[in-house]
């Protein structure tokens, strides 16, 4: 069922009458299927470079319900007046955006258009490329809006914390496909975290916080960058405005600027050398010290081993009088 899907996009084919009601009436065997064998024919669906309208017939052949149950409710669930689209028909918008920002990134964050497409060729189960699990995760996204649906006093609709829904509704996801760890944290990751752009804009973010953000999204920046530029773009549709997105992506190009500027900056000191020197004990103690010392290092308020040591101990001494 999931291969007709495939093949006929890849083909670019029109289904017959016949197997198109065949797909629909016999769309609940597919739960029949060893979960396996569903992971390996999705993961290569998502492979497509058109990955929007595939999902789209998984709704309108039924198959939705069964291959991705938390997202049956989003199908025409509304929304507040700030998007324009439902929330499953926002959901395809995003894909589409972010299959376009994959294959021409350059559109978007010129100065980093080969480093964009050589991360996104990397691997991170059974040889599928990043891209193919940024899709997922677009896809599963807002997956938590159906279970955070409210209206206020006045009628506007509300989503609030959707995004720690959609995170475990995209764990159930991986539990069902039976992903890898590094496959699973990957997905956790890129959803929990694709809203953080945004809010930090709105509340105007230091140079020190922005720091703290490309820390804490690590590997995954330059995936939650292109799917919250997709998911920014289809939220206003043709209400968008080219002042407002381009700030957006003023300040996401920003983020990829400083991302790669610290990749290349090698660290003052490391977590075993801190530990010798300093005689600590493993724990959360030395990787909060160290993300300190990082932060420190690119402000250019510390430029040598000794600085940064000396940084530790005033840091350490400073939780100790707490």
């Amino acid at each position: 069922l999931v291969r007709a899907l495939r093949f006929r996009h890849l083909l670019d084919m029109e289904f017959e009458d016949r197997t198109l009601n065949h797909m629909k009436k016999y769309a609940p065997l597919i739960t029949k299927v060893p979960g396996e064998r569903i992971t390996v024919e999705l993961l290569e669906t998502l492979l497509s470079p058109n990955t929007s309208s595939i999902f789209s017939e998984l709704e309108s052949t039924g198959l939705l319900q069964y291959l991705f149950p938390d997202l049956t409710e989003s199908v025409g669930l509304e929304q507040n007046a700030y998007h324009h689209l439902d929330v499953w028909s926002h959901t395809l918008l995003t894909i589409q955006e972010l299959d376009r920002l994959l294959s021409k990134p350059e559109e978007a964050y010129p100065d980093f258009a080969l480093e964009i497409q050589e991360h996104m060729l990397k691997t991170l189960q059974d040889l599928q490329p990043r891209s193919s699990f940024l899709r997922l995760a677009a896809l599963y996204h807002d997956a938590g809006k159906a279970a955070t649906f409210s209206l206020d006093e006045t009628g506007r609709i509300h989503f609030y914390d959707h995004q720690k829904q959609s995170v475990e509704a995209v764990l159930r996801l991986s539990e069902r496909m039976r992903l890898s760890r590094k496959a699973t944290d990957y997905l956790r990751r890129t959803v929990a975290y694709h809203m953080d752009i945004g809010f930090a804009i709105s509340e105007k973010a230091s140079p020190r916080t922005l720091r703290k953000m490309i820390s804490r999204m690590g590997e995954e920046l330059v995936d939650i960058i292109l799917m919250s530029t997709a998911d920014r773009i289809a939220t206003r549709g043709p209400m968008t405005t080219q002042e407002g997105l381009q700030r957006y992506m003023a300040f996401c190009d920003d983020l990829l600027q400083e991302y790669y500027r610290e990749k290349e900056t090698a660290p003052l000191i490391g977590g075993k050398e801190l530990m010798d020197e300093l005689s600590l004990p493993e724990g959360p103690l030395i990787g909060e010290v160290l993300q300190e010392i990082r932060l420190a290092q690119l402000e250019g308020a510390v430029n040598s081993r000794d600085e940064a040591l000396g940084l530790a101990r005033d840091l350490i001494r400073s939780r100790k009088k707490r």
